[in-house]
């Protein structure tokens, strides 16, 4: 691959805990929409540093992390034809009005093109889901839309059945075995 010329560096092995402590911090408690699962958390992030078929991207600041994106090679179900797929993509609240989020999707952009295959960049949250929508719509074609069913009073019937758990990482229990329906994820601005 070429250098990228957005700002953006290729994570490497050594970046893995600051990434997870960026995603349980400041990403998923925004995204997240069933409870969170520490080992799948911990087994995405070892993929995108290891590079095995997948690569994080991170802007660094003084304090640190200050915007992060996790892409992965995948297939849909229905072909042998690759795409990226963001797991994760996510600006700290604090640099929000920065020009993080256009570099890191110049990144996912600039990954896609390398490997000559399409990046699918999602929004899956329910907070700000339309200021979100709003951003990546100036930014790229809209390919899809997604609703959810087993939702009551704004919760997901599991989350209902065992309490929301979203930000305890030491609740898992192997409760989040079952699959979602959409091969995406999530992306924050």
């Amino acid at each position: 691959m070429t250098p990228n010329t957005y700002g953006v560096l290729k994570a490497r092995l050594c970046d893995a805990p600051a990434i997870r402590e960026f995603l349980l911090g400041h990403y998923y408690p925004e995204a997240a929409l069933q409870p969170i699962s520490i080992r799948k958390v911990d087994s995405m992030i070892g993929r995108c540093v290891s590079r095995d078929r997948a690569m994080a991207g991170i802007i660094m600041g003084d304090g640190g992390i200050e915007a992060s994106v996790g892409i992965s090679i995948e297939e849909f179900d229905y072909s042998e034809h690759p795409h990226l797929e963001a797991r994760w993509l996510s600006v700290h609240p604090d640099h929000r009005h920065s020009t993080h989020l256009q570099q890191l999707l110049k990144f996912a952009d600039w990954a896609a093109e390398q490997m000559g295959v399409p990046a699918f960049l999602g929004v899956l949250t329910d907070k700000d889901l339309i200021g979100k929508m709003r951003l990546y719509q100036r930014r790229m074609p809209q390919v899809g839309a997604m609703f959810a069913a087993g939702v009551q009073d704004g919760r997901f019937y599991s989350q209902l059945r065992m309490g929301d758990g979203r930000a305890d990482p030491d609740r898992d229990g192997g409760r989040n075995r079952g699959r979602r329906s959409h091969r995406g994820r999530s992306a924050q601005a």
